[in-house]
């Protein structure tokens, strides 16, 4: 079951993928280290599914490796419609870089 749902435009992906210093992506064998704006651009080209989950595993092996705040899961609260609210996420900064260090994809 899920929990909660986060519904946002590329605008807070920009915002955290700029608040973790760029994401580093391989597209066509080069690997290169994308802002937030270059991510945005990828998405709104896109029509490839598989990009798309390149992307949100880069980004949760770099919050494993970065780390995030309680001010960022305020700004994803405050910039996007869901059901998160701040006491739902207060202690989770102490948790989510263990979580992501350790994430396993499935298809």
């Amino acid at each position: 079951d899920v929990d909660y749902e986060i519904e946002s435009d590329l605008e807070l992906v920009v915002e955290i993928v700029d608040k973790l210093g760029g994401i580093d992506l391989d597209i066509n064998g080069e690997m290169l280290n994308y802002t937030g704006n270059q991510i945005k651009e990828i998405l709104e080209k896109n029509t490839d599914d598989m990009l798309e989950r390149q992307i949100i595993k880069c980004i949760i092996k770099k919050v494993g490796n970065n780390g995030f705040t309680k001010k960022d899961f305020l700004t994803i609260i405050e910039k996007s419609e869901t059901n998160l609210t701040v006491p739902d996420c207060y202690d989770w900064d102490k948790y989510i870089q263990k979580l992501c260090k350790n994430a396993v994809f499935v298809n």
